[in-house]
């Protein structure tokens, strides 16, 4: 079962929701109908026994079989993504001293972080030789957004949720086109609904809390006339956006 955050984390009396499936509605779906009973069994990223134990079930439910090139690359690029984001919220939960909000988050994201970890293990892929780099951006990210004015953090937990959404989506429409493709060195059958599941979770998971804004998209900005127009907030988001996506896709092959 997934750790609680049971409709919402309570501070000071307000309620601080997820804005995952507000942000993701702008994402292509890929499959999240179909692979919802799925999702269960991947829930042990997060599970009840913790970081290690997430760690274990993921290496031991992946162990022995080869990867395919586009399956490491899922996996190599996960992890990295992953790393970063439990960088982030670890830096954004110390400076805001625990807050409970902040603690939960951070929670979470080292669970799922474990949960990659035993993935990238059980499948002999090697991490990304940016993992040291997506560490650094996300722990300045997770640091900044904490001192930041409220609507800052606000943009930067949006980017990052939009970010690696997009980035998990597109992850799933590879192993589904290398699948169809004939490719995959693990037989030509693509990456095991396991895998698929677990891809679908992290990319369904909640990283940013309601009211959080999605950055403007390339084209806005593209069509802007002056800064103004998309204000500080919206500047910075798409700033982050471009930041976390490029550097995770990057670690795909790095």
């Amino acid at each position: 079962m997934r750790a609680a955050l049971p409709a919402a984390v309570r501070r000071g009396g307000r309620h601080v929701q997820g804005r995952g499936a507000a942000a993701r509605s702008s994402v292509p779906d890929d499959g999240r109908a179909s692979g919802a009973a799925a999702d269960s069994g991947a829930a042990g990223d997060s599970g009840a026994g913790g970081p290690a134990a997430a760690a274990a079930a993921a290496a031991a439910s992946s162990s022995g079989r080869p990867a395919s090139p586009a399956l490491a690359a899922a996996l190599r690029s996960a992890h990295a993504a992953e790393a970063g984001a439990a960088a982030f919220f670890g830096a954004q939960s110390a400076c805001l001293r625990q807050r409970p909000d902040a603690a939960f988050y951070s929670q979470e994201a080292r669970a799922r972080l474990a949960g990659a970890a035993g993935r990238l293990a059980g499948r002999r892929v090697r991490p990304s030789a940016l993992l040291p780099a997506a560490r650094l951006l996300g722990s300045l990210l997770g640091a900044a957004a904490a001192v930041a004015p409220p609507p800052l953090r606000l943009a930067v937990a949006g980017a990052l949720q939009e970010a690696l959404s997009e980035h998990f989506n597109d992850s799933l429409r590879q192993l589904r086109e290398e699948a169809a493709g004939g490719g995959g060195g693990g037989g030509g059958a693509g990456a095991p609904e396991d895998v698929r599941a677990a891809l679908r979770q992290l990319r369904d998971a909640e990283r940013a809390p309601e009211g959080a804004p999605p950055p403007p998209d390339l084209i806005a900005l593209q069509q802007l006339e002056r800064l103004e127009d998309v204000g500080v907030a919206g500047a910075v988001g798409a700033a982050v956006k471009f930041a976390v996506s490029r550097a995770v896709a990057a670690s795909e092959k790095v």
